[in-house]
Parts: C-alpha cells; structure tokens; sequence
C-alpha cells in the first residue's frame, strides 16, 4: 500500500484548526405549520369495547336464566288466562248492563225533574190567574154583580160613580167564563203527580241493576279466588320479573357506554382523517407549487435555448446541400467550359482544303481518334457552329437522394448541367435573401421568446398545417 502524502502546514489537518460543519437549515414545510394529532389507539379501544361486550354478554346470561326460571313457573298460564279473561269478560258485561240502566235510570229521574218543574210552572200561572180575575166562582161573580145593581136601584150616586159601577158589571161579566178556565186548570194541577207514570219504571230498573250486581259480585269473587290460587302456583315471581327488569336496565346502560364509546373513537378518527387529509392536502399544494416552480425555469431553459439557436443560421442544411451540389456539378463541366465560367464557348468547325488536315486540340484529340470514322465525309459547304460532345454522367443512389431532396431532376448529360445550375443558383440566391431576412429580425425575435413567451415552433407548426388544410378541403370544393 503506498504511503500517505503528508498534510501540508496549510491544510486545517496539519494545523487542527479544523472548520465547524454549520448545521444545515432544514426548511419549514407548510405542512409543518398543522397542529399535529396522534393517531387514536384501536388497540385500546377495541379492548374496552371487547370488556364492555364481554359485560354485556354476561348480563344477557343472566337475563336468560331469570327467563327460563319465569318460563318454568308460568305452567298452566294459558289455563288460568282462558279463564281469567272469561270471567274478565263477564265483568265486563256486567258493568255495561249496570252502566247502561243507571243511563235509563238517570234519564228517567231527569223526566221526573222536568215534571216537578212544570207542576210549579200551573201552580205559578193559577196564582197569577186568581190574582188577576179577583174570584175562583161564577156564583160570587153574579152575587157582586146583583149588589151592584141594587145598589144602583136604591141609592142616589153620582154619574162617575155610575160610570164606575157599569164598568166593574162590565169586567165581571167578562171575567165570567175565565172562572171556569181557572177552576179547571186548578182541578188539573191538583191531580198533578210529576212521578206517577215513572214509578213502575224506576222500580223495575232498580231491580235489574240488582240483578247484575249481584252478578258481578259473584264474578269477582271467582276472579279474586282464580289469581289468589294462581299467585300460589307461581311464588314470587314479581321478585323474578323486578330482577330481570333491573338486569335490563343494567345491559341497556352497557350498551349505551359502549356506543359512546364507539362515537368517541370515531370522531377522534374524523379528527385524525381530517388532519392527515390537510397534511396530504398541504403536500399536494407545495409539490403543485414546485412543479410549477420547475415547470417555469423549464419553459425559461427552454426559451433561452430557442433563443439561442437563432444564432445559428437556420437554412445552413439546405444551403450546404446547394453549395455541395453546385460543387458537384460544376466538378462535371468540360475544362473550357468549367475554365470560362458557367458560360458556354462556341466552337466552329474549320473546312480544311482538300487533302489537308487541322489538328485538334489536346482534350479532343482522343476523343476524335476514338470517335474517328473508318470514312472520311465531305465537308459541308460553308463554315459550321459545333457544339462540345456531351457525356453521359454516371450518377450513385446518393446523388440522386441529393437532387430530390432539392427538388431538381438531376442532370443526365453534360448539357444538363448548366440548365441544373442555373435552377441551383436560383435556389441559392432565395436562401440568401432569406438569410438576410433572419438576420434583420434575429434580435427582435430574440425578445419576444425571451420576454414575450413566444414559440417560433408553434408558428412553424401552424403554417405547415395550413397547406395541408387547403389541399383536405381542395377535393370537396
């Protein structure tokens, strides 16, 4: 193992001047800032609902031991309640019928009350009457008038009490048949009895009321002697009954502090749910807020590197595709041609004289010999313009993806080649005002990704989309 380096005099080792760690800070979540709340112990609680059960299971034994006990002296009950409710019914009866004459009788005794009162109404109406006429007789009313009389026969009166007279003769006379109507009603009155055609009724109905009493009497008696027998049979089972009704009230009290004790554990868990709910709640919101905190410096990376590339030159594919093509086949130009520019250089045919010879130049000269004829032709008469012989070009796959991509056809021949750079120009020449064109807007588009939010992409996006758009709809129009 190779020995270690020696601390230099520098280093906090060699000096022991070693720095403190400084604590880190931990940051304060909002979750934090919740009132925590323990968690409800089931485990507790379901042992005191297990002893509360286990009570209440016992007090049920109880219960029914008490009730079998009842069951076992309640032998022949249905015995003593068949008749016990005969005679009960019997009872019955009989206090309706006696309830039911004593009705009779009540409404009977109310007739003889109206018959008294009606006695003293004629005995009222005779006294008004008798006052009124002054004379129960029509012998005392003719004695009074022939008094009258003789007393206007033999004495000297004055013409009032003439007057006087004749008008008394008057009202005895007609008075007269009253006495009869008086005497009459008097002689009714008189055998007027308010009780007489109700007696019979009375007694006959105090003799059905004893009837049944008498009855009912006897009822009761078996009644009383039946539960008094029964009582005996069955000890005391009021003890048994009160017992098991204590022991009841007992098992419902269980029961209650056992359902508290259920409601209390359960909105201790509504609490506890509720604080864990606004923990989680709390989480979601701070993971929310660094989502979009890292969303933001996301879109904020993102802008500045779309800013970024427009300092890259953004047609510098399509115009290395043109200079490399351009450069391919200008390579594919004759020399003179390629030496001259993109121009094409006119060549006569020089007419020799007749057994002379011109002489080629070096780059024809094994073309001709290859091409020479085995027959000389004759010269045509008059001089002529001759065009340099084309050559076929041998194109690979590769070039032929160049030109597609391009748009171009590819040349075929040499003589192609300088319509195929004239439209290779022409495309250049549109790249470069487009160049131009980024250039000046460069800056600008510059501050409105960076300040603005605006995408380029989703620009170029759209108005690729609205072609495609055109052409769908085109077939329908």
């Amino acid at each position: 193992m190779a020995p270690k380096a020696k601390a230099s005099a520098g280093t906090p080792a060699a000096t022991g001047q070693a720095k403190e760690k400084k604590p880190v800070k931990k940051e304060k979540n909002p979750e934090d800032e919740i009132p925590k709340v323990p968690a409800p112990d089931r485990e507790a609680h379901d042992e005191r609902v297990k002893e509360i059960t286990t009570a209440v299971e016992t007090i049920q034994q109880e219960v029914r031991s008490i009730s079998a006990e009842i069951q076992g002296k309640s032998t022949g009950k249905e015995e003593f309640m068949s008749k016990k409710n005969d005679l009960k019914a019997n009872l019955d009866r009989c206090s309706n019928k006696i309830t039911e004459l004593q009705e009779q009788k009540s409404g009977i005794l109310g007739q003889v009350t109206e018959r008294v009162a009606e006695g003293k109404e004629m005995k009222a109406q005779l006294n008004k009457m008798k006052k009124t006429l002054g004379y129960t007789s029509e012998d005392a009313i003719d004695e009074r008038i022939a008094s009258i009389e003789y007393r206007m026969w033999t004495e000297s009166i004055t013409l009032k009490e003439e007057k006087k007279l004749l008008a008394e003769i008057a009202d005895l006379k007609r008075n007269k048949p009253k006495v009869s109507e008086y005497n009459k009603k008097e002689e009714e009155m008189n055998s007027f009895d308010p009780s007489l055609s109700l007696k019979d009724q009375l007694t006959k109905i105090n003799e059905q009321m004893k009837l049944f009493f008498d009855e009912k009497k006897g009822y009761s008696a078996q009644y009383a002697e039946l539960v008094s027998e029964r009582q005996g049979v069955t000890g005391d089972m009021k003890g048994l009954f009160d017992k098991r009704e204590e022991l009841n009230q007992k098992m419902q009290e269980k029961i209650q502090e056992r359902s508290q004790v259920k409601d209390e554990f359960r909105a201790a868990m509504n609490t506890f749910n509720d604080y864990t709910n606004a923990v989680r709640r709390a989480r979601q919101d701070r993971a929310m807020e660094e989502k979009r905190a890292r969303q933001a410096d996301w879109e904020k990376e993102q802008r500045i590197r779309k800013a970024d590339k427009l300092d890259t030159q953004p047609h510098l594919a399509e115009t290395t595709l043109l200079e490399q093509t351009i450069l391919f086949c200008k390579g594919l130009l004759p020399k003179d041609a390629d030496a001259s520019g993109s121009k094409d250089k006119v060549v006569r045919d020089v007419v020799a004289p007749d057994g002379a010879m011109v002489l080629l130049s070096k780059d024809k000269r094994e073309e001709e010999f290859y091409f020479a004829p085995t027959k000389k032709k004759t010269a045509a008469k008059g001089s002529k313009v001759k065009k340099p012989d084309s050559k076929a070009i041998k194109h690979t796959m590769y070039t032929f993806q160049l030109f597609e991509k391009l748009k171009i056809d590819a040349p075929i021949t040499t003589d192609d080649l300088p319509g195929t750079l004239a439209a290779l120009e022409a495309q250049m020449a549109s790249y470069n005002d487009k160049i131009k064109e980024w250039e000046a807007k460069r800056d600008e588009l510059k501050r409105k990704i960076l300040e603005d939010g605006y995408d380029p992409d989703v620009e170029v996006e759209d108005t690729a989309a609205e072609p495609a758009v055109e052409s769908a709809a085109s077939p329908e129009s």
